[in-house]
């Protein structure tokens, strides 16, 4: 399995990871950190056990919906990735 670790940079040398923060029943959380844009950023990379291109379609769908949204309830969504064979990162 593919984990992130401290100072990992990933999306083409543009975010770094700051630390881990949790895992749920579905994902890993990190910080991350965008100098571009001076930011701190949450990194959600999902943990597919086996690959439905379904599943995979589906949170892509719906990171483009909840990047059209403007909340404060709603993180903003940045970029959807797939880094390996069953993984799916979402940048928040």
């Amino acid at each position: 399995m593919y984990d992130l670790k401290e100072n990992d940079v990933i999306y083409n040398n543009k975010l770094q990871i700051v630390k881990y923060l949790v895992e749920g029943e579905q994902a890993k959380i990190y910080l991350g950190y965008i100098k571009e844009i001076n930011s701190n950023v949450i990194v959600k990379r999902y943990i597919l056990t086996s690959y439905d291109y379904n599943i995979a379609e589906r949170l892509i769908k719906d990171s483009e919906i909840l990047r059209g949204m403007k909340h404060v309830n709603v993180c903003k969504y940045y970029d959807v990735n797939y880094v390996k064979q069953f993984k799916v990162s979402l940048t928040t």
